[in-house]
């Protein structure tokens, strides 16, 4: 959201159902990038640890990796990786730190295609044997203005042309 945003609310938001405000203050993109960070880091430092008390066990409910909590600490670090890149020509010194933190570990990075996020629902349904299907999905205009002013020659990779819109352009939809 923020890639395409900017600022946005986040600290505050939904705070006025508990006496909060209802006009949140818009947070930057680099101190909201700052605070998933950090929220990332102590997720995967508490998935990591061991907890003083029993905890429940997700299992088969965990749709993503049947509770597995070492998928999860995967999923955090490559997050981290991901909020690194983003900031790249902002602050080149918090992503050396991030880097180099995520990257002092390697058995807590992805390294094999089990380690995909991915939601696999059982049978034929709605999402039947992966991610949500793309049919009927468009491409992001922002996105697609860019790459088609640029020639991206990716764009025939990531979208499909399909038929003319109203405006007698050609729309796009993920492959």
């Amino acid at each position: 959201m923020s890639d395409i945003n900017g600022s946005i609310p986040y600290k505050e938001a939904f705070q006025a159902r508990y006496g909060g405000t209802l006009t949140p203050k818009y947070d930057t993109q680099s101190d909201l990038f700052a605070t998933l960070d950090t929220d990332l880091k102590n997720a995967v430092a508490a998935l990591k640890s061991t907890p003083s008390v029993p905890q429940k066990l997700y299992g088969n409910n965990d749709q993503f990796f049947k509770g597995d909590p070492t998928k999860w600490i995967k999923v955090g670090n490559a997050a981290r990786l991901r909020i690194a890149m983003r900031m790249t020509k902002v602050d080149i010194n918090r992503v050396k730190t991030i880097v180099t933190d995520v990257l002092s570990n390697p058995a807590d990075q992805m390294s094999s295609v089990s380690d995909s996020w991915v939601f696999v629902t059982p049978g034929n349904s709605f999402g039947g044997g992966g991610n949500w299907s793309p049919v009927g999905m468009r491409a992001p205009k922002p996105t697609l203005d860019f790459m088609v002013a640029k020639a991206d020659p990716r764009l025939r990779l990531f979208y499909s042309k399909k038929s003319p819109g109203p405006i007698r352009r050609q729309l796009y939809q993920p492959r």
